[in-house]
């Protein structure tokens, strides 16, 4: 019997080499997982998009092109009600909403 691929909804996935090390791991197991925000520092559907990119890219050369992210951004009080227009596109499924006081990561 074959365990089915699973759903992760909450991946760390880092940046950098850490991002290019976590991204098969989680690929392997994972037909799709929902990518936080605040380790990428993700505020834009245009941020978000170049992240999925790079996710996908990765997951691709590792062999596992059928990877589905699903991008987060960081809401903060900041956030451009605009963008928001650009987030569907960008493969945007939610937003985490990060308290400036209690967030204060720049």
């Amino acid at each position: 019997m074959q365990i089915p691929l699973l759903f992760d909804a909450h991946v760390h996935l880092r940046i950098g080499e850490m991002l290019r090390a976590v991204v098969p791991l989680v690929a392997r197991y994972c037909q799709s997982a929902i990518i936080m925000p605040n380790t990428a520092n993700i505020r834009t559907g245009a941020q978000a998009r170049a992240h999925r990119d790079e996710i996908v890219a990765i997951a691709q050369e590792a062999g596992f092109p059928d990877f589905r992210p699903l991008m987060t951004i960081m809401l903060t009080n900041d956030t451009d009600p605009a963008d928001i227009a650009s987030w569907p596109d960008a493969g945007v499924v939610a937003g985490k909403y990060y308290p400036a006081d209690l967030y204060p990561h720049g």
